[in-house]
């Protein structure tokens, strides 16, 4: 992955830092490749894509969990980045969510429980300088 700038992600609604920082995959490989093959990620890292239109062969936004070696909680967020979904992602599986969202968050396993993270949420993020 190539380096983007590193951004903190706070939780506007309860002003709890929810990870220490995420990275914006940008290209269309980079979001293709996502966290496939990786091993792992450090506890308190994210990564973030935009999903601006739906795919032209379902015509729905779909999250792949294909060659996925660890599950995720994956936080879908509207325009606005307010939480319109939460769910888990486990490995070779694949998520469609009922509402539309435009960007989505993906994190350690069990990271949304632990930072409280709920429906209606607004995440803010920072960049680190």
């Amino acid at each position: 992955m190539s380096l983007h700038p590193i951004f903190y992600v706070y939780n506007v609604s309860c002003e709890d830092e929810v990870i220490c920082c995420s990275r914006w995959s940008r290209t269309f490989l980079e979001k293709i490749m996502g966290l496939r093959f990786k091993k792992s990620m450090p506890k308190d890292e994210g990564l973030s894509f935009r999903f601006p239109s739906s795919s032209p062969i379902t015509g729905k936004k779909r999250v792949g969990g294909g060659f996925m070696r660890f599950p995720l909680d994956l936080i879908f967020l509207d325009k606005k980045f307010v939480i319109v979904d939460l769910t888990s992602l486990f490995p070779n599986r694949g998520y469609s969510p009922r509402v539309d969202f435009e960007y989505v968050l993906e994190l350690n396993w069990g990271m949304t429980l632990e930072k409280n993270l709920q429906l209606g949420d607004k995440l803010r993020y920072e960049a680190v300088l």
